[in-house]
């Protein structure tokens, strides 16, 4: 007689059965659209999960980070003009996020460093009520909301898991550290396989984008590596993945990301001497400048890479600096920002004015203008960068005084993760669309709640 536990494992797999069939049967029915079935089937199931389990939530976030760039222009496929596969997951996994948030929260308390943040996006929900009206600028205010978010997401996570939330922010930070790996095979396979080819400018083609969001997730990541490799455990591991990071950032030349990566190695080696905080970070950023400039100065290919025109035995002038069209972006968007200097012309004006500074080449209606701060200056004036300033620089301090001051390991290397994450988000800001990409934002704030919770054999938040 078949034993219980053999006729349900029959019953499964007659199940299984069904299930594939069912699926085979859907592509071939569908077509061309049916290629989109098994995605979203493991969509489905990744996000039943996730509301039985906030981790995978996590985890699945920070995953969707690592392949934004392969999935930022892939199109939902029998939805034109709709949102890209990255941009819908993103929606999913900030919808399963605040789902959790709302029902997993018992007595939820707002900390007291994303004050500034609420007070940023009530500011930007205000201009943007107050008009010009502009719907596609509502995107604007919930990517300025995604550091409060997943900030309060991370709190549930840990907070719900009180007996071994150290042992989920382990995983997590796993996760960040391992997930690294993700883009630098994405670059090895577009690059050799023929689907990109290596510009001036980095990497361009499929499963790479632009190049240019790779290097910031990698920063996430080299930021956990090197804690690791700093205060342990598997500092061997951790070692092998700081070198494999830094070196697939160079290669991206990705200019900002490079300086801070280097920053970044150089705070880990000043950390090994014990210098920690604002002071390894300023140090860090001294000492990789300094090692930059020599750099490009001694280069020939560098300096092919920094300026238009360089003349023999000198280095480049900052009117030969090749700056992706910055030069004529910013200057256009900072006049027009002087003309509304205290409350700024409303949420996504300055992309309309940048737009309009290349006529002869770029036939669009809006264009981001490189520089976080000087939008936020031209949409929200001297009050939104006061609150910006406020917010980000407020966490970036905060994270920063509590490695300086940790007595422990543990949170040591996580509150060094998140100091390192949080310079690299206000440092790429300053050149890039760094606050509209929450693979950037979302990860640096998911290591600044994990450093919140980082334990010396206690299990209640540290510091």
């Amino acid at each position: 007689m078949r034993s219980r536990g053999g006729c349900f494992r029959a019953a499964g797999s007659v199940v299984l059965l069904l299930v594939a069939l069912g699926i085979g049967f859907a592509v071939g029915a569908l077509g061309e659209k049916g290629a989109a079935v098994p995605g979203l089937l493991a969509i489905g199931m990744w996000g039943f999960v996730a509301l039985l389990e906030p981790l995978w939530v996590a985890r699945g976030g920070v995953l969707l980070a690592a392949t934004s760039e392969a999935l930022g222009n892939v199109e939902v496929p029998g939805w034109e003009g709709g949102p890209s596969v990255s941009g819908l997951l993103w929606l999913a996994a900030l919808g399963l996020a605040s789902l959790h948030v709302l029902t997993g929260s018992n007595g939820l308390r707002l900390p007291q460093d994303l004050w500034p943040f609420l007070g940023f996006v009530v500011w930007a929900s205000v201009r943007w009520a107050s008009g010009p009206w502009d719907p596609e600028a509502l995107k604007e205010i919930l990517w300025f909301g995604l550091p409060v978010a997943v900030r309060l997401f991370t709190q549930v996570l840990l907070e719900k898991r009180e007996g071994d939330a150290d042992l989920v922010a382990a995983r997590v930070e796993r996760t960040v550290l391992f997930s690294g790996l993700v883009p630098v095979a994405l670059y090895v396979v577009a690059l050799t396989g023929g689907l990109a080819e290596m510009t001036w400018r980095g990497p361009r083609g499929e499963l790479v984008g632009t190049g240019r969001g790779a290097p910031i997730f990698l920063l996430m990541c080299l930021g956990v590596a090197l804690s690791v490799w700093r205060f342990g455990p598997n500092r061997r591991m951790a070692a092998f993945l700081s070198a494999l990071y830094t070196a697939s950032i160079f290669a991206s030349l990705a200019r900002t990301a490079s300086f801070l990566a280097l920053t970044a190695v150089m705070v880990a080696l000043l950390a090994k001497a014990r210098v920690r905080g604002v002071w390894a970070l300023a140090a860090g950023a001294g000492i990789a400048l300094a090692t930059a400039a020599y750099a490009v100065s001694a280069s020939p290919l560098l300096q092919n890479r920094f300026f238009w025109e360089v003349p023999t035995g000198g280095m480049g002038d900052l009117q030969s600096l090749k700056t992706a069209g910055r030069w004529r972006l910013w200057p256009a968007v900072l006049v027009s920002a002087l003309e509304a200097p205290w409350f700024g012309h409303g949420l996504g004006t300055a992309r309309k004015v940048a737009a309009g500074a290349f006529p002869e080449t770029k036939d669009v209606t809006e264009y981001h203008p490189h520089n976080e701060w000087l939008q936020v200056f031209h949409d929200l004036g001297a009050v939104g960068v006061v609150f910006l300033l406020w917010a980000w620089g407020g966490v970036l301090l905060r994270v920063a005084r509590r490695w300086a001051s940790a007595t422990s390991d543990v949170s040591q290397k996580r509150s060094m993760a998140a100091t390192i994450a949080c310079a690299a988000v206000v440092a790429t800001s300053i050149t890039g669309n760094t606050l509209h990409k929450p693979f950037a934002v979302g990860v640096a704030m998911l290591l600044v709640g994990i450093s919140e919770y980082a334990r010396s054999g206690r299990s209640r938040p540290d510091g």
